[in-house]
């Protein structure tokens, strides 16, 4: 039912559901592939814009942490602080005051300038030196308790380290030096960062050694940083809804991140952070808690820290598919509605005119061959009802002519049936004449006889355009055997066949022309000669050599046979249809020197 239906439905109908359908899909196909590659290219370029916010960003930190790094190397150089400890003994209280009043003197000349640092403070196990202000506050001279200073991580880790500028990710102040009673009370240092450097007890400033006295402590200068040091310039950085970022030391340890992404001074365990440890720094697209993040990360040349943007894909993407989708709708309608107007144009100016067409055909069949319809519509049809007008103008001519014309063909074929008896009595004839030969003992005379009748056989009754080489040369040793006996043995002529062409097609009398040349030119002067025929098969080429020791080609005339200019009719033909069946790559090449004999070698395809 459904088939019956549809074959039913008028052309017309149709071309419109035709054409509606194929511009429906081709909008398909271009929507799809349109947000393919928005979507890509929208991606690639909010992944290069983030990577650049990152990496400036960690320039900028760098800058900041690197000339605040040089201030410490100038700090810890410092001679009016060896000569401080050297002369002031820490046992003494008076003295250690005077000791911190010059300490601190020494810390401000060096970072007072620095907004971002919290604190600065050289710190011993019997004293904190340092200023009582600084640029961000207020705070007592037991900020880091001397007695909990070597038992923290930030000692044990400068010591270790032998006079190098360590810097240590965030940590709780309470945690690091085991103030229990600071563990639940949020303070303005709660969490912080530092750098930190154990004094190595000796300098040298010209030519002025200064160290420090005998079993006075080496102490270790500690600047401090907020967290917010990170997060005032991180967190302005976020392209998106839903991204955050992230600051992570080598170890995993989160020195600075969003709110409520991830607690400050944990270890973050993730099987994507060794990736991004390895490369340190980069971009791509990461799979975290579910959701595909695009992550933008560089690593800090100063603190070794890597610094991070995470915003998700589908966020990004969903911007873009709003927009595609309210474009894409609006061009798909208007579009549509103009493909449903052109096609009832289009097919309106193909079905009329075949309606017309139609109605004529049905006249002309019932024998009304006057029709004629005018010649109008498209090139296409003004052509189809042309050629309908010459059909029934030819028609009624065919129509007288067919009886004609029947008469004719009867004519032809008793014509053809007596071209076909014709051979048969001169093959007859030549048996004939080849038998009386024998009964009078001309046995030579009748070999030549019956070699005539077999190539006149071949001649007439093979009329294909390619034959197998092995009839071909049946004929060839025919035509061969019938010139010997002309020059009675004075031509040695030796035959070296590949059997394997034996089985392959080639042009019809394709040899024959050229031995027919060595026969008739080749021998005028020498009386005495040697043909070799042979062939070979190289490189998938078929080669048909045939070489004679006699007269030779003067060189204007091999030049002209070269040509094919001015050349035999036989030689000029087999290389016409070699071309024509072959191609330009295969053919006759000719060779030859005056008095000393000519080559001929014919190319093939071996197929």
């Amino acid at each position: 039912m459904k088939i019956q239906f549809l074959k039913n439905i008028s052309l017309r109908t149709q071309f419109i559901a035709l054409f509606i359908l194929l511009i429906t899909m081709t909008l398909g196909i271009f929507g799809y592939r349109y947000y393919v590659i928005s979507t890509a290219v929208v991606t690639d370029i909010a992944e290069q814009n983030a990577y650049q916010i990152v990496k400036k960003n960690n320039d900028i930190i760098d800058t900041k942490l690197s000339l605040i790094g040089q201030n410490i190397v100038a700090f810890s150089n410092d001679k009016e602080l060896y000569e401080a400890f050297g002369t002031i003994l820490p046992g003494n209280d008076e003295d250690i005051l005077k000791l911190d009043h010059i300490v601190s003197d020494i810390i401000k000349k060096y970072f007072s300038h620095s907004q971002d640092i919290y604190s600065v403070q050289l710190a011993t196990s019997y004293y904190t030196f340092g200023p009582t202000t600084f640029y961000s506050g207020e705070y007592g001279k037991s900020f880091i308790p001397a007695d909990a200073l070597k038992a923290s991580r930030i000692y044990q880790t400068a010591e270790a380290a032998k006079g190098k500028i360590m810097w240590i990710p965030t940590y709780k102040f309470a945690e690091m030096f085991h103030i229990q009673y600071l563990d639940n009370i949020k303070t303005d240092y709660e969490y912080m960062f530092s750098a930190a450097e154990m004094l190595d007890g000796a300098i040298i400033n010209g030519s002025v050694y200064y160290t420090f006295p005998e079993g006075v402590e080496a102490p270790v200068l500690l600047v401090n940083f907020k967290e917010d040091f990170f997060k005032n310039l991180l967190e302005e950085s976020i392209p998106i809804e839903g991204s955050y970022y992230m600051v992570l030391s080598r170890e995993g340890t989160v020195i600075s991140s969003s709110d409520g992404v991830e607690e400050l001074s944990s270890t973050l365990n993730a099987p994507w952070l060794s990736q991004i440890m390895k490369t340190e720094n980069g971009f791509g697209t990461i799979e975290i808690a579910g959701r595909k993040m695009i992550v933008c990360y560089d690593t800090s040349d100063v603190t070794g820290w890597i610094s991070l943007i995470a915003f998700p894909q589908e966020q990004l993407a969903g911007t873009i598919i709003g927009a595609m989708r309210s474009t894409l709708l609006y061009w798909a309608v208007f579009i549509l509605i103009i493909a449903a107007v052109a096609s009832y144009w289009i097919a309106g100016r193909i079905t009329n005119p075949i309606r017309r067409i139609t109605r004529a055909v049905n006249r002309t069949g019932k024998g009304d061959f006057e029709v004629k319809l005018p010649a109008i519509g498209t090139k296409e049809i003004r052509i189809l009802i042309h050629n309908f007008n010459l059909m029934n103008e030819r028609i009624g001519t065919l129509i007288e002519e067919n009886y004609e014309i029947k008469l004719k063909e009867k004519d032809a074929e008793i014509t053809a049936l007596n071209l076909q008896l014709d051979p048969h009595f001169m093959y007859n004839t030549l048996n004939m004449i080849s038998m009386v030969a024998l009964e009078n003992n001309q046995d030579e005379l009748s070999e030549m006889i019956i070699s005539l009748s077999r190539m006149l056989k071949y001649t007439v009754k093979n009329n294909k355009d390619l034959v197998l080489f092995a009839e071909d040369f049946a004929y060839l040793e025919g035509y061969i055997y019938l010139m010997s006996k002309r020059f009675e043995g004075k031509v040695e002529i030796q035959l070296e066949m590949d059997q394997r062409i034996l089985s392959t097609t080639v042009p019809k009398f394709l040899m024959q022309p050229f031995v027919e040349n060595v026969f008739v030119h080749s021998f005028r002067i020498k009386r005495t000669g040697k043909l070799v025929i042979r062939t070979e098969i190289d490189n998938n080429t078929r080669r048909f050599i045939i070489e004679d020791n006699g007269d030779g080609i003067a060189a204007e005339k091999l030049q002209e046979i070269q040509h094919y200019s001015g050349s035999s009719v036989g030689m000029l033909n087999v290389q016409n249809r070699i071309r024509i069946i072959y191609g330009g790559l295969y053919g006759v090449e000719v060779r030859s020197v005056l008095g000393q004999g000519t080559s001929v070698t014919i190319s093939l395809p071996y197929q």
